[in-house]
């Protein structure tokens, strides 16, 4: 179900999101996206209005059981290791396409994972990264609005990396990823950092 922000919620989300812009200013940052419209914008909506047409209360309850299951799965691996070869195995395996890519809860729990348990955000990093590049259905698929949020507050937890997290924001909104309820959190939670410095 789609979240929507109340006028105060979103005033606010915007000055933190423009406090960020600012406190950058042009300097640093990579534009790598193809824009509000883009293909891959206009992708992500097709996808998300097929999937919100074909999603029964019984289909929403198989994908939570998975991610469920998913999620442990990736508690039982030992090292970052066996969490990279689940991944490879699980989420980026090519062999059955076509078939509808799923498992953006899991890979935000991998990221999550990666960062805090195993205490290795470059391997997060480099995960998000092999997604966002493995081809456009993995992209569309995995990196939604969660994923960005668990990469974004690993750019700002681990490397303290204003200029990664503008840019991780720029390219949600260019690509038609609607930050959630998480990802608002986390940009005011960077935010009221920087506004205490």
């Amino acid at each position: 179900r789609r979240q929507t922000m109340s006028k105060s919620e979103l005033s606010a989300f915007n000055d933190m999101f423009d406090m960020i812009f600012n406190a950058l200013g042009d300097k640093g940052v990579v534009h790598t996206s193809p824009g509000v419209g883009g293909p891959l914008s206009r992708m992500r909506g097709a996808a998300l209005q097929r999937q919100h047409k074909q999603t029964s209360t019984e289909d929403k309850i198989k994908a939570q059981m998975e991610l469920d299951r998913q999620i442990e799965e990736i508690e039982l691996c030992e090292n970052d290791y066996e969490l990279m070869q689940w991944a490879l195995r699980k989420l980026f395996d090519t062999s059955e396409l076509p078939h509808p890519v799923r498992g953006s809860g899991a890979l935000a729990h991998l990221l999550r994972i990666l960062h805090t348990k195993f205490h290795n955000p470059h391997l997060a990093l480099a995960l998000f990264q092999y997604a966002r590049d493995a081809n456009t259905s993995t992209y569309v698929m995995l990196c939604t609005a969660p994923v960005y949020g668990e990469l974004i507050r690993i750019q700002w937890s681990a490397f303290r990396d204003l200029g990664a997290v503008r840019a991780s924001l720029e390219e949600m909104c260019a690509n038609g990823v609607d930050p959630d309820g998480f990802v608002r959190r986390v940009v005011l939670s960077i935010g009221r950092e920087l506004s205490g410095r």
